[in-house]
């Protein structure tokens, strides 16, 4: 059986820093974020918005308005208790500090996620798609400047890898 691993900007270097994800985009990419919350929100609005603290933040995007814009997308997957947030065509005016958030009664709402985006023309991955056999492994080559830790995530999953090597499943 053969295991294929496509690599556009859905699969990306991410890092860790204090309970925040930090996302590398490469300039005029793209990044689709998954964020998961609890079954008694399963009926909220939930929303995507940037700035500092989640009480000050602007919406970019919500579940029970506009769903989509030039350049963002959100769905909400109420069996699997995620929202899926995409942006594309990504420019350095897109860096920032995102949260992804419930409504409660339109007067508190809980994070359930935030992210540092920073778009920069240094990410970037040697191929764009590679191809193993199961059991076996492959080699993705993540170049980029920032300092720091790199990890790698897999879209759609909780857990992620916190050393230099390693599969996205964390064996």
């Amino acid at each position: 059986m053969c295991v294929r691993i496509c690599l556009n900007s859905n699969l990306m270097c991410f890092l860790l820093s204090t309970g925040a994800y930090r996302v590398s985009v490469q300039t005029g990419g793209s990044t689709t974020i998954p964020c998961h919350y609890g079954q008694k929100y399963k009926t909220h609005v939930k929303y995507w918005c940037i700035g500092y603290y989640l009480h000050s933040c602007s919406p970019v995007i919500r579940t029970d308005s506009t769903k989509s814009t030039d350049k963002t997308s959100i769905s909400d997957d109420i069996n699997q208790l995620t929202i899926t947030v995409t942006m594309t065509d990504l420019g350095t005016e897109d860096s920032g500090r995102y949260w992804c958030a419930v409504e409660i009664n339109g007067v508190s709402d809980v994070r359930t996620g935030l992210f540092h985006l920073s778009v920069i023309p240094e990410l970037y991955v040697d191929q764009q798609e590679v191809t193993g056999d199961e059991g076996g492994s492959v080699i993705v080559n993540c170049y980029y400047s920032n300092t720091g830790n790199v990890n790698w995530c897999r879209i759609g999953s909780v857990s992620c890898v916190w050393t230099i090597s390693g599969t996205p499943d964390g064996t």
